[in-house]
């Protein structure tokens, strides 16, 4: 768990912070199948250049490429992406998520 956060981090790119995080371990009861859901959320400010869309489909795709972070999930995908604003200041909210097939104990179905 320790590398993989360590490997969420660095995925940052600059003038992009995270705001929070889970991450799901879930066993269905009857199938005993489990499936992991990892999201986080975050914000970006780029200032007046108003790249910060492409600055978190850059976050989403160093997700994709990284063994360490991504090992286990299948799909990562920003689903939600807002402007906001703090007085004076705007920057661009966004919740990225990270999901598994489901597993058996003998492997990936």
């Amino acid at each position: 768990a320790a590398t993989r956060m360590d490997a969420l981090v660095r995925s940052l790119p600059e003038r992009v912070w995270m705001t929070g995080f889970s991450y799901l371990d879930d066993v269905d009861g009857k199938t005993g199948r489990s499936s992991y859901q990892l999201t986080v959320r975050g914000a970006c400010d780029l200032g007046e250049s108003g790249d910060e869309v492409l600055a978190i489909q850059d976050f989403e795709d160093r997700v994709r490429r990284n063994p360490q972070l991504f090992k286990g999930f299948d799909t990562a995908q920003t689903n939600e992406s807002s402007e906001r604003e703090e007085g004076e200041h705007r920057y661009r909210s966004f919740q990225l998520n990270c999901v598994s097939k489901q597993v058996v104990a003998t492997g990936v179905i």
